[in-house]
């Protein structure tokens, strides 16, 4: 009698351990989770093409003289006859922006390591925006010819790329949430709410291969091309974590 209660017990004892291993295999079998959590995290990308709408190119004048005060008199005769020029040419003040403007001394340390003072250096530039496309050849030449020996980073950009990231923003949510629907079918489950999100947006520029530096303050002309803008991508990659039921 007292064997049959002891092997009841033992084979209830044992039924109660396999359920329980059995209900820790299903709380743990959604791969990434820990111990008691249901959730499933996702990554997703929307991309939008846009036209830009706005030419940026920086435009410097960079001279040269004996004394400071001779250098700087010549950097700003040039500099205000191009501004000058691109006012004239349509572009308003408030797409004139000076980015850089330093003074500095040139060494010659040829003999024996001795700095020797050549002259100074001037050096002036300015960032200007323009927005009608077909006079970027003219203001990029016009400036050349009177005085400009730097002309770089002609890039095309969408002066407010806000409306094309909410777009590509929302595609990227949709992205996320076809994974996350996808998944979650493999793994026999029904996707929840949103529990935790964060996004990285990119934004790329075109840049156009128009650019030079006069040599020894000598001034640059650049040719008046017709010049494409093409188009720019706004890319928005968010990573989302989704209760799953």
């Amino acid at each position: 009698m007292v064997t049959l209660i002891l092997s009841l017990f033992l084979a209830a004892l044992t039924v109660f351990f396999v359920v329980a291993i059995q209900g820790k295999l299903v709380e743990n079998s959604f791969i990434g989770f820990a111990p008691g959590e249901r959730r499933i995290n996702v990554q997703g990308e929307g991309k939008v093409s846009v036209k830009p709408d706005v030419a940026e190119a920086s435009i410097g004048v960079v001279t040269r003289g004996a004394n400071v005060g001779q250098a700087q008199t010549e950097n700003t005769r040039i500099s205000n006859a191009i501004i000058d020029f691109i006012k004239n040419s349509g572009v308003a003040d408030k797409d004139i922006k000076p980015i850089n403007y330093s003074v500095q001394p040139r060494y010659d340390y040829s003999r024996f390591g001795r700095g020797e003072l050549i002259d100074y250096e001037v050096r002036n530039t300015v960032q200007v925006k323009i927005r009608d496309f077909t006079k970027i050849g003219t203001i990029l030449e016009g400036a050349g010819s009177r005085g400009a020996n730097e002309v770089s980073s002609l890039q095309f950009i969408v002066d407010e790329p806000q409306k094309a990231q909410e777009e590509a923003r929302a595609k990227a949510f949709e992205d996320a949430k076809s994974k996350a629907q996808k998944m979650a079918e493999q793994l026999g489950v029904k996707v929840g709410r949103i529990v935790n999100f964060n996004e990285s947006p990119s934004y790329f520029p075109r840049f156009a291969e128009v650019y030079g530096k006069g040599g020894d303050g000598g001034p640059v002309v650049p040719p008046t091309p017709q010049i494409e803008p093409g188009e720019n991508e706004v890319i928005v990659n968010v990573n989302v974590t989704y209760e799953i039921r």
